[in-house]
């Protein structure tokens, strides 16, 4: 833990992580989340394998690493088959129109899925439940947060996985 402020303030240490004062304040140290930050460009085909691969381990998963691992399937491989569709070897070639980051419900929708194919909104089972929309299902699964109609999703998730692998 940290007990006092570095001299010259240029770097503290955070239960064993350094961080650059300087670079947090110039703002030369992004998060994810800031508007510069763009994804890690992935080839159709490291998009293809990654989709087989979560959907095969998923499997020996408990529920939360399952549902993490379903959703990023199902993601991998509607990107892949996105770029499948506009004949682009790689994500970083999509159009901004075409990049849909985690939010699987629009990327259905790029691909003019059947209407049966959705993903519902849902909400958190917290003591402050908050609303989750599908691209952020994945979040959700990551930290083991419980969602309303949790087995429905999940059922949602495998239907758009099997449409999924029969066009990969």
């Amino acid at each position: 833990m940290l007990s006092t402020l570095p001299a010259g303030g240029e770097s503290l240490r955070l239960d064993g992580c350094s961080v650059s004062l300087v670079r947090l304040l110039d703002g030369s140290m992004q998060s994810p989340r800031t508007p510069g930050h763009q994804m890690l460009p992935a080839s159709r085909r490291e998009l293809e394998r990654a989709c087989r691969c979560h959907t095969r381990e998923m499997n020996a998963c408990g529920s939360s690493p399952k549902h993490l691992l379903l959703a990023y399937a199902a993601e991998c491989g509607l990107k892949a088959l996105i770029l499948k569709e506009r004949n682009l070897d790689s994500t970083e070639f999509l159009p901004e129109d075409a990049s849909v980051g985690h939010d699987l419900r629009l990327a259905l929708f790029l691909l003019h899925a059947p209407p049966n194919l959705t993903i519902r909104d849902t909400a958190t089972q917290q003591r402050r439940p908050r609303g989750v929309h599908p691209k952020a299902l994945h979040e959700a699964f990551r930290y083991a947060i419980t969602v309303d109609a949790e087995a429905v999703i999940v059922g949602e998730l495998n239907v758009v996985l099997q449409w999924v692998l029969e066009r990969l």
